[in-house]
């Protein structure tokens, strides 16, 4: 039996047992919690933790509720509106007691009729993507005192130089960026994505640095998600 969105949001006696089981269950927090990569990282529920899930509406949490059929118990989706917001996901981290946190928020748009403006990619890829970044970090810095850890997901592109690639047999480390610079993410589409990547790599190093962050953080760099 699994029960559909409105019955599961709606029945408030369901909601109680729900929280009660998790209390638990060491637990996770996941941002976009409707994405591919964040459908895989559901199945931590099959290793006995419960997990908190960030979408930008209601109508997003059937996709969340429908990644682990046999896990739903477990998953407690949340609605934030706007990442970019000052303090957006404060009232989450500051009102669970999380192990860890993955970050998977993070546009990816490449309609060109809607991203057929400099203004447009800025605010749809650019910015969602850098503030979204730095508003977990001052998150969890101020309120995630129980935060052991904390994955970052990225892309090869943020390391990728692609005016050299390809480059057969080059070996990649940290020193490797994205030369695309916030001033050319607007011109195209593309480079709004390699830019908004980067700059989020970046941003977040540098954030967590001055702040001294204090967790664990990995960062992942697919090349392919498939």
């Amino acid at each position: 039996f699994f029960p559909d969105e409105t019955y599961l949001l709606n029945n408030s006696i369901l909601t109680s047992r729900l929280q009660s089981n998790r209390s638990s269950m060491p637990s996770v927090f996941i941002t976009g919690a409707n994405s591919f990569i964040a459908f895989h990282t559901v199945k931590l529920l099959e290793q006995g933790y419960s997990a908190v899930g960030t979408v930008r509406s209601e109508c997003k949490f059937p996709y969340f509720l429908n990644a682990s059929r046999n896990y739903y118990k477990n998953l407690e989706p949340v609605v934030v509106e706007d990442i970019t917001a000052p303090g957006a996901f404060d009232y989450v981290v500051k009102t669970r007691a999380f192990n860890a946190v993955f970050h998977l928020s993070s546009p990816f748009v490449f309609n060109s009729c809607h991203l057929s403006t400099n203004d447009n990619i800025a605010q749809d890829l650019l910015e969602p993507a850098i503030k979204g970044t730095t508003e977990i970090v001052k998150s969890i810095k101020s309120y995630g005192l129980t935060v052991k850890r904390v994955v970052i997901t990225s892309s090869f592109v943020a390391m990728v130089d692609q005016k050299q690639h390809p480059r057969p047999g080059y070996v990649y480390t940290e020193g490797d960026w994205n030369p695309t610079t916030y001033e050319e993410g607007p011109e195209h589409p593309m480079n709004g994505y390699f830019a908004s990547m980067t700059l989020t790599e970046q941003a977040f190093c540098i954030k967590k640095y001055k702040m001294n962050f204090g967790r664990a953080v990995e960062k992942e760099n697919s090349p392919l998600h498939h």
